[in-house]
């Protein structure tokens, strides 16, 4: 007798392109699942652009601000701390694409990384697809206390994983309405890509003696380094392109700033411009990468 093969995991993973952690997560997870489990069918969506008009345009006035108005940030991050009182167990804004990928996609697991798609979200999808559905919340903070959003904590997560021991031991003294059990807390660590494990060691002096200069823009290019590239231009040598999308660097930059390409990773370099986010600062720890140059914040 012939038994049926058996059916391939399938996992959605929801993620957005506001920063770098987020969209860092989600690749990372991609890579590390389909390494461990080649079987499975992993698909990373960018649920808050993708979903609806309303929160694409949360995503661009985002990074709008990392690049122009970064002294807006605080009272961005307060307004979309309330975020939950427009989506109370449910979705407002993409509800009908988001139940469209449910079920067209019927993943088995679903992951978010980023504290706008776990709330509520979670909910949807488990109406959507039944309670066998597992949902896991990926936060990508390293730290708890201000700027932690407590849009992160969802009652509906069946997991949440952590990145360090200072976001396990925050989420586990929240309010006791919104405290997680603690069997469903489950930390990682550092959560970075299998090449940073895998490939060789960055070299530890730059290319024919040039300075290196890492710059992060996040997945969408939102940066502001052409400022920063102006006041370096005698400096000019080789730049490397970092974060998620190198290329959203790369094509940003005039070419009369007679910066290039660096084949140098993190650890190569001297010096790094961009934010101190999440996948930027996990990276640059992971790699022995360079003290950090805030540009812009």
């Amino acid at each position: 007798m012939t038994l049926p093969k058996p059916v391939p995991l399938r996992v959605l993973i929801i993620t957005s392109s506001a920063g770098t952690a987020h969209d860092s997560a989600a690749y990372a997870l991609q890579q590390w699942i389909q390494q461990s489990r080649p079987e499975t069918e992993v698909l990373v969506e960018h649920l808050l652009k993708n979903a609806s008009v309303m929160m694409r345009l949360g995503v661009s006035f985002y990074n709008w601000i990392q690049k122009r108005a970064p002294w807006l940030m605080q009272g961005y991050w307060r307004l979309a701390e309330w975020e939950d009182l427009i989506k109370p167990r449910t979705v407002i804004f993409g509800r009908a694409y988001t139940a469209r990928l449910l079920r067209r996609f019927r993943p088995d697991v679903l992951i978010a990384t980023h504290p706008h798609l776990n709330r509520g979200h979670f909910d949807l999808a488990k109406r959507v697809l039944g309670p066998q559905l597992r949902c896991i919340t990926c936060c990508t903070e390293l730290d708890g206390g201000f700027g932690f959003s407590r849009n992160w904590i969802s009652l509906a997560c069946d997991r949440f994983w952590t990145l360090t021991p200072e976001v396990d031991r925050h989420v586990a003294h929240q309010h006791v309405w919104r405290r997680l059990p603690a069997q469903r807390l489950q930390g990682l660590g550092p959560l970075l890509y299998p090449a940073f494990h895998q490939g060789p060691v960055a070299p530890a002096e730059p290319p024919a003696g040039l300075p290196v200069l890492v710059l992060g823009s996040g997945a969408n290019g939102a940066n502001n380094h052409t400022a920063l590239l102006e006041l370096l231009l005698p400096l000019a040598g080789h730049a490397g392109g970092g974060a998620v999308r190198p290329a959203a660097i790369s094509a940003q930059l005039p070419a009369r700033l007679g910066f290039g390409p660096s084949p140098a990773g993190v650890g190569g370099a001297g010096v790094s411009g961009r934010r101190g986010d999440g996948g930027a600062v996990s990276a640059s720890l992971g790699d022995g990468g360079p003290p950090r140059c805030p540009h812009g914040h």
